[in-house]
Parts: C-alpha cells; sequence; structure tokens
C-alpha cells in the first residue's frame, strides 16, 4: 500500500453513501432546489452556491439524524 492514500476513509465512506443518495432524491423531489442554487463553471461544470450547499448540508444532517 502506498503511503499517502486515503483508501481507509473512502471504504468507511461507502457504508453512508445511501443517506447522500437518498437526502439528494428527496431534495429533487421536493422541488427543494432551484436554478439559483447552482452556479455552471467555465467548464460546464455545475457546482453548488453557498445557500444550496447551506440546504444540501441541512438534508444529508437530517437524514443522519433519523432513527431507524
Amino acid at each position: 500500500m502506498q503511503s499517502g492514500k486515503n483508501s481507509l476513509a473512502y471504504d468507511m465512506q461507502e457504508l453512508f453513501r445511501f443517506l447522500v443518495d437518498l437526502a439528494v432524491v428527496n431534495l429533487v423531489e421536493r422541488d427543494a432546489m432551484t436554478a439559483k442554487d447552482f452556479v455552471r463553471t467555465e467548464s460546464y461544470a455545475l457546482r453548488l452556491r453557498p445557500t444550496g450547499a447551506r440546504r444540501m448540508t441541512e438534508e444529508v444532517n437530517a437524514w443522519f439524524n433519523k432513527t431507524a
């Protein structure tokens, strides 16, 4: 294994990816995100503006705090 790789961090991240996916789907289904929450870069990629990032973070936190 090479030093400098974050393999364990990425492996741990995968355990919770479904919660982030659920949060994103929930935001899309509720039409909670608008075009104003995104900015298009010079390479035509979409990035979240601070308002969109805040909304996304709040939604992900809500999913992490739900009881099973």
